[in-house]
């Protein structure tokens, strides 16, 4: 079984930071934010992850990874992970499908972090 899609394959590894949806075998979604996709789908897919925050339960394991996208900088992958991480099903569905994010929400949590760092 091919857990790295062919659509995966092209996304440059080594640079910029990756935005990813993976799928357990059940059915929910992971999100994610990485520099190496594969080295993250290893570690998930692993009986013994390094890091607390990649352990997944045996039950939904083998994970594979069925979206993508590569950003150079980190803000807009971070605002764009944190997006995601917080929507429904449906909302993630969307943008995996269309490729296409709500407009200016980047630049409203951009200044709506920034408002509260200062203050």
């Amino acid at each position: 079984m091919n857990l790295l899609g062919s659509r995966l394959r092209r996304v440059k590894l080594s640079k910029g930071f990756i935005i990813y949806i993976a799928e357990c075998r059940e059915g929910t979604y992971i999100t994610g934010l990485t520099r190496n996709l594969r080295k993250t789908l290893r570690e998930l897919n692993s009986d013994y992850p390094p890091t607390w925050y990649l352990k997944v339960h045996p039950d939904k394991k083998p994970v594979k990874i069925i979206w993508s996208e590569c950003n150079s900088n980190f803000t807009v992958a971070f605002m764009k992970w944190r997006y995601l991480r917080t929507r429904h099903r449906k909302v993630r569905e969307k943008i995996m499908a269309t490729g296409v994010w709500p407009s200016g929400f980047v630049s409203r949590a951009f200044l709506k972090m920034k408002d509260n760092l200062i203050s």
